[in-house]
């Protein structure tokens, strides 16, 4: 009789539970419910510590502000951190969403990508919902509240959750030397592209360095809450999403 350990993992409805735990044994999503509840829960506590730290303590906030748009605007650093937030569109984004959550549902079963499209959907609007009610210390004339910022950053947000989504569908270490080798191209964009994305945010002076911490922040927390109640009701007993008549 299979354990909460063996129902837990991501198994292709049309492949036996064998096949399945072994294509994601190897796999960044090996996780269980429990181990994405734990990650989920420490990504929540480090953005409230952000948020705390460079937006509720004034001198740190005025250093974090002093940081954004170091380049005016000006320079090929600017231009070029400009460039490549100009190829975020709505439409490239939609596009790319739907690429991953379509692979996902092709590599793993229609959970996977239920899951991937709530992620995706869920921790970019979190992030502009934080950035419109959440209280920081103004700098103008003297210390007083103020609702709504910057923090934390939408655009790192969103990069991330498809950065990590784009890490569930890599192919593994366990498969062929060509794909391995495109897995871990693909890795390593998806740890590189939120960094620079967040950082060309800072060069133009969209944000400030703690807002792409927090959407950093943001997406981990959203990305391992959502697989965290998905495994739980998949262990439970409540109705699957992966499954198919």
């Amino acid at each position: 009789m299979a354990g909460p350990m063996a129902t837990d993992r991501l198994i292709h409805p049309h492949r036996s539970a064998r096949a399945g735990c072994a294509r994601v044994r190897h796999g960044p999503d090996r996780w269980t419910a429990s181990e994405h509840a734990v990650r989920a829960r420490a990504a929540a506590l480090a953005l409230l510590v952000a948020y705390i730290v460079v937006r509720l303590v004034p001198l740190v906030s005025r250093i974090d502000e002093g940081l954004r748009g170091v380049h005016d605007g000006n320079g090929i650093a600017a231009g070029w951190a400009g460039a490549l937030l100009g190829t975020m569109t709505p439409v490239s984004v939609v596009v790319i969403a739907l690429l991953l959550c379509g692979l996902a549902w092709r590599r793993y079963g229609l959970r996977a990508s239920v899951e991937s499209a709530l992620t995706i959907a869920v921790g970019p609007g979190l992030a502009e919902l934080f950035k419109d009610v959440l209280p920081v210390v103004g700098h103008h004339s003297e210390a007083h509240w103020v609702i709504g910022s910057s923090f934390p950053s939408g655009h790192t947000a969103i990069v991330t959750v498809l950065c990590l989504t784009l890490l569930v569908v890599a192919p593994s270490r366990s498969s062929s030397f060509l794909s391995t080798t495109w897995g871990r191209m693909l890795r390593l964009l998806a740890f590189a592209l939120p960094v620079a994305i967040g950082v060309s945010t800072v060069i133009v002076g969209w944000h400030q360095p703690g807002d792409v911490v927090g959407g950093v922040l943001v997406a981990l927390a959203v990305h391992h809450g959502v697989r965290a109640v998905s495994r739980r009701r998949a262990t439970t007993g409540t109705p699957s999403l992966s499954a198919t008549s």
